[in-house]
């Protein structure tokens, strides 16, 4: 190791944008800021505040940011202007720690995609017994909603007890303003030590159950890894990079991974949720559930020593047996649970369906997914789509990082309440699920199927809401967050056998003009996107962009909200400027292709590529289940958002062919 008196070396690093690669970090290195003591000045300046310095930290380790906090930034007030920052006065954060540390790899990342701040110097400095070096400077550059990348596993380390990034006006006639440094999810703020070795932990694809044995995989990435040992954390272990084990009992269990070359080493590990010896699984709806007709329920395909099917329809009736008859009453949305069981354990399988009228046969049926405490257009998205006649057979929460899906959920119960509060029926509340709070691990072999899916309640009731879909009235899923619990779903499928492509399409508002990522809900989880779109269902597509073309503008159009508990919520929330609404335009575009309203008037055919390509979509004449909508009629599509919220709704019900 050595200090970094011979600086030479260190500035051959590597600044990235966020249109490249994400840089790898191994999953066993550790990130040496949570020993630091961080701070800043940004307080100082009395212009508002957002976050705190210690926000921006990544754990590696947990695969969550140190910190739970609403946006993972430390800045000023949004737009506040600064005037003119001197260098020698500048804006700053940092680290420091009580003693020395070794570090081969440090990354940042810059500013958010709506702060642009191409104007704006930066300084990077490291600190030893010998006083601060510039690391690296410039304008614009990385702090302008890029990354900053130096070293990586192989990389000699360098010691040092602080780090410095500071920002400042260019000039002294060049103002700066809503100055902010942010945290990646997987990515940044990290300062760290990487072995010359590492390895990656490829976990079973499918959920695991005690009795059955499952191969547990560990993949060299850098380095001559000549031992591998497994710890199972039932008190079994293993050696190889190769094995198999099974878990005696269902429960939760730490494995981990010891991999060494004989000189250096690391560490693996992650908790997995090993299920009881027998699964229950419910055979797919073949055709639509019409209220008072009898249709077959069949528990085939359930896996185990099966004493007992007991099937719960959600209305308080119960049968028994790995087949029933059963008809509903009335017509409605019923959540139909099968519990198997032998001796001495039991499993559930979920699946949601739509008991019909006649005139509900065409109704789309449609899966909220998200974030909702994330900006304001999730709250307009989720009380349109409760006051539309959409069949909503469920909503998702989903929200990565930081605590925040529980926040998320939270805001979806409230925005339920107020509908309620506005004269939204009883019949109208919909199921909610819990969702995922982190994003999907890309695969080291860059294939989607290799994916590992994150199980969830959000994930199954996908699964739940296909399984129950008549192939020729498919179940719509509409993320405007991450992909996450979508993906999750497609792979989950995937691992059971279940056939999507006829029972599901997928509606994403997300993505810039030209690729998933560039935009907050793309970057948020851009491999779960890509999964979706490699998987064959069928995929529409709302950028960013595009979405935004639906506003409203509450200073001079107060007009079109609505006077109940709901409207006037948010009306209350929403900045006083032409505030851009995204989310709901996915709901509008789906009532237009089922009434041939028009409001679509421009898609374009395309493939989505995949990390090492930035994941571009680009145009194709050949065989795509992916579209990406590229004109809407945005007025068309406001009014309908608004009236609909007044209870003068689109005609879905009873609509004809």
């Amino acid at each position: 190791m050595r200090t970094f008196a011979i600086l030479g070396v260190l500035l051959g690093l590597t600044v990235s944008t966020a249109a490249q690669s994400e840089p790898r970090i191994p999953a066993s290195a550790r990130n040496l800021l949570l020993d630091a003591k961080v701070s800043g000045n940004l307080e100082s300046y009395h212009k508002g505040q957002r976050g705190a310095a210690d926000h921006v930290i990544y754990d590696i380790q947990k695969k969550d940011f140190a910190k739970a906090s609403g946006w993972h930034e430390y800045g000023v007030g949004f737009q506040q202007d600064l005037g003119v920052v001197p260098e020698d006065a500048p804006a700053f954060w940092m680290a420091q720690w009580s003693k020395p540390v070794a570090a081969n790899l440090i990354v940042l990342s810059g500013v958010y995609d709506n702060q642009p701040q191409p104007a704006t110097a930066w300084k990077i400095e490291l600190h030893n017994e010998q006083g601060w070096t510039t690391l690296a400077r410039g304008v614009g550059g990385w702090y302008d909603r890029g990354r900053y990348v130096w070293g990586g596993p192989g990389t000699e380390p360098a010691v040092f007890d602080a780090l410095r990034v500071s920002v400042f006006s260019k000039d002294a006639n060049t103002p700066i303003k809503s100055i902010h440094f942010r945290g990646e999810e997987g990515i940044s703020w990290v300062v760290a030590y990487c072995p010359p070795i590492d390895a990656e932990l490829k976990r079973p694809h499918w959920s695991i159950h005690a009795g059955r044995p499952v191969q547990f995989e560990g993949v060299g990435l850098l380095g001559d890894i000549s031992s591998w040992r497994w710890d199972f954390g039932d008190g079994g272990g293993a050696h190889g990079r190769i094995v198999n084990h099974a878990f005696d009992k269902p429960g939760t269990y730490g494995v981990k991974l010891h991999f060494s070359n004989g000189t250096h080493s690391g560490r693996l590990g992650y908790v997995v949720a090993v299920g009881p010896p027998i699964e229950a699984r419910i055979a797919s709806m073949s055709n639509p559930v019409m209220a008072g007709e009898p249709v077959e329920f069949s528990g085939h395909g359930s896996i185990g020593a099966i004493e007992k099917y007991t099937w719960d329809f959600g209305n308080g009736q119960i049968s028994r047996g790995k087949r029933v008859r059963y008809a509903f009453a009335k017509p409605g949305i019923y959540q139909v649970k099968l519990t198997v069981a032998d001796d001495k354990y039991s499993d559930d399988c979920l699946l949601i369906v739509r008991a019909h009228s006649e005139d509900t046969l065409r109704v789309p049926q449609v899966v909220l997914d998200t974030d909702q405490k994330n900006e304001q257009d999730d709250q307009y998205y989720l009380g349109y789509a409760l006051f539309s006649e959409l069949d909503i057979l469920g909503v998702d929460s989903v929200h990565h990082g930081g605590g925040q899906e529980p926040i998320n959920y939270q805001e979806i119960l409230h925005i339920i309440d107020l509908a309620g509060q506005s004269g939204l029926p009883g019949h109208r509340e919909p199921f909610i699920f819990r969702g995922a709070n982190e994003r999907l691990a890309v695969p080291t072999s860059r294939k989607w199927p290799d994916t590992v899916p994150i199980m969830s309640d959000a994930s199954e009731a996908i699964l739940a809401a296909a399984r129950g879909a008549a192939p020729e009235n498919p179940v719509w899923i509409v993320p405007v967050g991450p992909g996450t619990n979508v993906a999750s779903a497609i792979l989950q499928a995937r691992a059971e056998g279940l056939e999507l492509k006829d029972r599901m399409r997928v509606m994403w508002l997300g993505g810039s003009n030209h690729e998933i990522i560039n935009e907050f809900n793309g970057n948020n989880d851009p491999w779960s996107m890509y999964v979706v779109a490699q998987s064959g269902v069928a995929t529409w597509i709302m950028p960013a962009p595009v979405g935004a073309r639906v506003r409203i503008d509450k200073r001079t159009e107060a007009h079109y909200y609505a006077g109940h508990a709901l409207g006037q919520y948010l009306k209350q929330i929403t900045p006083a400027h032409n505030k851009p609404l995204f989310d709901p335009s996915c709901l509008s575009a789906i009532i237009s292709l089922r009434l041939n309203l028009g409001w679509i008037k421009e898609t374009e055919p395309v493939v989505v590529a995949g990390r090492e390509q930035g994941y571009r979509w680009t145009r194709t004449d050949g065989a795509t289940a992916v579209r990406v909508i590229r004109q809407i009629d945005e007025q068309a599509m406001k009014e309908d958002i608004f009236n609909t919220m007044k209870g003068q709704n689109r005609r879905l019900i009873g609509a004809g062919p």
